[in-house]
């Protein structure tokens, strides 16, 4: 058997063992659960900046979403950085 063959019979026997199994991906919250923790801590902070927002985020390569939840002021600064990123591009790499 050359090793083309081996190749060949090594991808066959990954392909066949590994289309019985199921990928477990990580548990959504359940979203009632998820809005009762979330307006509970959102009554408890003083400032409106410290509150948590939820939101459904797409992510790459599947049709799925996923709930994201950050503060208020963590939102703000990672919109003022890409903004930032955007109005500003790095240099430009050549492989010369």
């Amino acid at each position: 058997m050359n090793s083309r063959q081996k190749l060949v019979a090594i991808a066959l026997v990954t392909l066949t063992t590994g289309m019985g199994i199921s990928h477990t991906r990580a548990q959504e919250p359940d979203a009632a659960d998820l809005k009762q923790t979330v307006d509970a801590h959102n009554t408890d902070v003083a400032a409106p900046k410290q509150e948590v927002v939820c939101i459904k985020e797409a992510q790459i390569g599947t049709r799925l979403k996923k709930t994201v939840c950050h503060t208020r002021a963590t939102t703000e600064a990672e919109s003022a950085e890409a903004i930032r990123g955007a109005g500003n591009p790095g240099p430009v790499s050549t492989d010369e």
